[in-house]
């Protein structure tokens, strides 16, 4: 980590600008699982400045109204916007969020999620700038290759802990696979499952008609893990949604013309 200090004056000093003390460090403040923790430690020893590096064309690809303004609403500073990304809440009879599913869109036409993965292009705009110490990805599942074309990636998934365990995993998961589809037209859906949740049940109650091992991340933003590759293609997805829903006949038939986009 690279610090920026000043010199420290004498008491009799001429009192001039204040100097400001900044650090610079993408990794650990952009990127890092902690990097939270690490913006709490740099503020609490007294940063108030911190350098990033950016490329102008892709965060504000036209001038914003108020430049010096850094929560001014034209600057991108990630490649998410309501395009290709979504999330979804689930909330208590208090209003409070006590689960979250999230979505992204991938267009791969000519690869696969396993040529993106391994690559990182699926995680990184620019891996090599972006990616940890030591990071790497290892795809072996089989039915990771024909994972291509419009994919949507649904995932990750948080459920407030007293809210576990209710059978919420049966339903988010089902409804951002639905409305993937119904946004995008997706050919496949996908997401990676963590070993434990896979022995805990998890899949194949999240709906996920396929399931096959492995992703393994040496050194990823979770640490190294093996998970399995899940996918439903878009036909299977909607089988899924009409045998889930059951007889429950007017929550079938909207959630079917929505899939369909009508």
């Amino acid at each position: 980590m690279l610090a920026v200090l000043g010199a420290v004056f004498p008491a009799h000093a001429v009192a001039g600008p204040r100097l400001y003390v900044g650090l610079f460090d993408d990794q650990a403040f952009r990127w890092q699982a902690n990097r939270h923790a690490n913006l709490d430690l740099a503020e609490a020893d007294g940063a108030s400045v911190i350098r990033t590096i950016v490329t102008w064309s892709v965060i504000a690809p036209r001038r914003p109204r108020e430049p010096a303004d850094p929560f001014a609403r034209e600057y991108r500073f990630n490649d998410l916007d309501d395009r290709n990304a979504f999330f979804i809440l689930g909330r208590d009879g208090a209003g409070e969020v006590v689960a979250c599913q999230a979505g992204r869109l991938y267009q791969w036409d000519n690869s696969n999620f396993k040529e993106e993965c391994e690559s990182l292009r699926m995680f990184y705009r620019d891996p090599e700038a972006g990616m940890l110490p030591g990071e790497e990805w290892t795809v072996t599942a089989l039915g990771a290759r024909g994972a291509s074309g419009r994919v949507a990636f649904s995932g990750a998934a948080w459920y407030r802990r007293d809210f576990r365990g209710v059978g919420l995993v049966e339903w988010l998961p089902r409804l951002s696979r639905a409305l993937a589809k119904g946004l995008w037209d997706t050919d496949v859906t996908v997401t990676v499952m963590a070993e434990n949740n896979v022995k805990r049940g998890v899949f194949p109650r999240n709906g996920y008609r396929n399931g096959e091992w492995a992703v393994e991340a040496i050194n990823g933003r979770m640490g190294t893990l093996r998970y399995a590759f899940l996918w439903s293609k878009s036909d299977e997805m909607v089988e899924d949604l009409e045998e889930f829903l059951g007889n429950q006949v007017p929550e079938r038939d909207a959630a079917l013309r929505a899939v369909s986009g009508e």
